[in-house]
């Protein structure tokens, strides 16, 4: 949820503000938008529950085999620190694009190439969550 959220707080810091929007703006809007809605789609609603009474065996697995100070400090770097640090770096060109606002020069090929990129890896991950729901729908 946090990358549509800093998406939007970008553009409102840009020149033109919320109301005035770039063509590049909107495609890395748009391409936000569409890995939001097939992350959102992806995530099975029970998970929000289930996941709050049984713990990833994971997690457990680390806890056990690693002493308690040893454990926290891994959890919060490898499993907390890691993945935000990711979004972060995942999110700079898009909070380049959209903090440049009305300032942006006109779209070019390297948009286009980016776009095209930025689009096979969200359809990349579509496939791959198909999958995986498949797997574990037929696992039973």
């Amino acid at each position: 949820i946090l990358p549509l959220w800093l998406g939007f707080f970008f553009k409102s810091l840009a020149p033109g503000g919320v109301w005035f929007y770039e063509p590049r703006e909107t495609l890395v809007l748009v391409l936000l938008w569409a890995w939001a809605v097939r992350f959102f789609v992806a995530i099975p609603w029970d998970g929000w529950t289930v996941g709050l009474e049984r713990e990833d065996w994971r997690y457990a697995d680390f806890r056990a085999k690693l002493p308690s100070p040893a454990y926290w400090a891994f959890s919060f770097s490898s499993l907390h620190l890691t993945p935000t640090l990711l979004v972060w770096a995942a999110l700079a060109p898009a909070s380049r694009v959209l903090l440049q606002g009305t300032a942006a020069p006109p779209l070019n090929t390297l948009d286009a190439a980016a776009a095209l990129l930025a689009g096979g890896g969200i359809l990349l991950e579509a496939v791959a969550d198909a999958q995986l729901s498949r797997f574990r729908r037929d696992r039973g």
